[in-house]
């Protein structure tokens, strides 16, 4: 019974630690600053671009600056897994976007432009949103 017990309360203390690590912030490779707009508002933005993409909402954390944006199966885009990140930085708002594209799907050498194509489009999405002009 001892041994019961022992186990169980080793178990929660594990698993309460296991919760209030923190995930280490992240970069992504490519990034666009935002001067004159708030942060409320690209992140707004951000979230319906996610979807006109066809992703539907994996992860968010506003606190963070963090936007999980997963494949929507029946949806006829084949966009790929996205995270956005957000942050102030020197009164502008740096957004950053990576795509998630697996290199087995992808030749190695075509990995980098394929990324870069669709953080193109993420962002004429979100400067759509925002009103931007191209």
């Amino acid at each position: 019974m001892k041994i019961k017990l022992l186990t169980m309360l080793l178990a929660l203390v594990f698993f309460i630690a296991c919760a209030s690590v923190e995930v280490p912030e992240r970069e992504a490779e490519f990034y666009k600053f935002y001067s004159n707009i708030s942060f409320d508002e690209i992140w707004d933005a951000s979230l319906k671009a996610i979807d006109d993409l066809g992703l539907v909402l994996g992860e968010k954390s506003e606190e963070r600056g963090y936007i999980y944006g997963k494949r929507r199966t029946t949806h006829p885009i084949s966009t790929p897994p996205m995270e956005i990140f957000m942050r102030r930085e020197n009164g502008r708002i740096r957004v950053g976007c990576e795509p998630l594209l697996v290199s087995r799907d992808i030749h190695p050498s075509a990995l980098s432009k394929e990324k870069k194509k669709w953080v193109e489009v993420f962002f004429r999405a979100l400067d759509k949103k925002l009103n931007i002009k191209p």
